[in-house]
């Protein structure tokens, strides 16, 4: 903000006259008010944790009658972060259905195996399947209320990816729980990202010229 207006009071006062002259700052300017009334925590909620560490977190929310909904973003591999969940209690083996033509019975028989023997299933890019979904929302509907009748093992976790669309069910959404990964907007938020993705145990382990480079 120019001169005086520098020395507004009331932040407030500062995103109304942003949002008259300035529109494209809109996001900018609430990110810094919400910062000033409430703390960085409300902006950056995830901005401390590694992508595994929320996920972890995450999978706390899940059981055998509610699933994880990855969307899919570039650098993300969900396969890769649900084999490494640091819950051993309830880890099961995982079972993977790339879906595509043709593969909507295999995932229908992997998610029955599943149910009774408490294994993990995950599907992948359900999105490609659009007239599947009716039947897929149907299923989670019959696994979260018990309509579907026969025994389910509490160890049965189902998992499943897709990219960003329109045109998912919002049935399914509403039954899953949703991990979004989303990259960071920047240059120095990316790299922050990036830093804490590091193992520090690794990085400690390394010689001094190793950790200069890093």
């Amino acid at each position: 903000m120019p001169g005086e207006w520098k020395n507004f009071e009331k932040k407030f006062e500062e995103i109304l006259i942003v949002r008259a002259l300035r529109q494209d700052r809109i996001s900018s300017i609430m990110t810094n008010w919400i910062n000033y009334q409430l703390g960085p925590g409300f902006t950056d909620c995830d901005g401390l944790l590694q992508s595994q560490e929320i996920v972890d977190d995450s999978f706390g929310d899940c059981d055998y009658k509610k699933p994880m909904m990855f969307v899919n973003a570039p650098g993300v591999n969900a396969v890769r972060m649900v084999k490494d969940i640091n819950s051993d209690n309830n880890k099961g083996e995982l079972e993977i259905v790339a879906m595509g033509e043709l593969m909507e019975r295999v995932a229908v028989q992997k998610i029955e195996e599943g149910k009774t023997a408490g294994t993990w299933v995950m599907l992948e890019n359900i999105h490609l399947m659009v007239e599947w979904l009716p039947e897929l929302t149907k299923i989670l509907e019959d696994i979260s209320s018990g309509g579907g009748g026969g025994f389910i093992n509490n160890k049965f976790r189902l998992f499943m990816t897709t990219d960003p669309t329109d045109i998912m069910p919002i049935g399914i959404m509403e039954r899953s729980v949703l991990i979004v990964m989303e990259a960071p907007a920047g240059i120095k938020p990316n790299m922050q990202k990036a830093w804490k993705n590091f193992d520090s145990k690794k990085f400690e382990d390394k010689d001094g010229r190793e950790k200069n480079i890093l």
